[in-house]
């Protein structure tokens, strides 16, 4: 893990001494989260799965409360009731699992058709503002240890999907592609 990161650092700081070559960062996740698509998107998914995650929530309850009342009765039980409520709670706790993973699937297949075409949004925006400003690779943002503030281009491609999103954008200039310098 050292190892790498010194690898890293070495490598910008090479690529930094060869050439005044330009490089961006980008949060892709929170563009395309903050986005007004994104929030959108968010909403709709809230939505969807608001009623299931009830439901669910409901389950949780359900088992949490037998398995009090199966710990309040135990030890008045015999062993074959204790046996049987043992065996009904495993079953219970299993189907509530099986919803949750159910669930769980449900909502990342919505999710990643809902926020796939806003991906493919973001990686047009990056593309096209670091054609503008000549920029030689833009990075993730996460996987930098260390950037310059200045170097972050989260907050333009935000406002770029968000200006190609309004309606009436025709009438508007479209927002310089140059990152906001501090």
């Amino acid at each position: 893990m050292l190892r790498n990161l010194v690898i890293i650092v070495l490598l910008f700081i090479s690529l930094k001494s060869v050439s005044q070559e330009r490089y961006a960062v980008i949060d892709t996740q929170r563009s395309v989260m903050e986005s007004e698509e994104g929030i959108n998107a968010q909403m709709k998914l809230a939505k969807m799965f608001d009623s299931k995650s009830r439901a669910i929530d409901k389950m949780k309850e359900d088992l949490d409360s037998k398995i009090k009342v199966f710990e309040a009765k135990q030890l008045k039980m015999d062993e074959t009731e204790t046996q049987e409520s043992l065996d009904e709670l495993v079953i219970l706790s299993s189907q509530v699992e099986f919803r949750v993973s159910q669930f769980e699937r449900e909502r990342k297949r919505a999710q990643s058709e809902l926020q796939g075409p806003i991906y493919t949004k973001v990686n047009l925006a990056v593309k096209r503002i670091a054609f503008m400003n000549g920029y030689k690779a833009v990075f993730e943002k996460k996987t930098v240890p260390y950037h310059q503030a200045d170097l972050d281009i989260t907050d333009l491609v935000i406002t770029m999907l968000n200006w190609e999103q309004t309606p009436t954008n025709n009438s508007n200039p479209m927002p310089s592609a140059a990152p906001k310098r501090p």
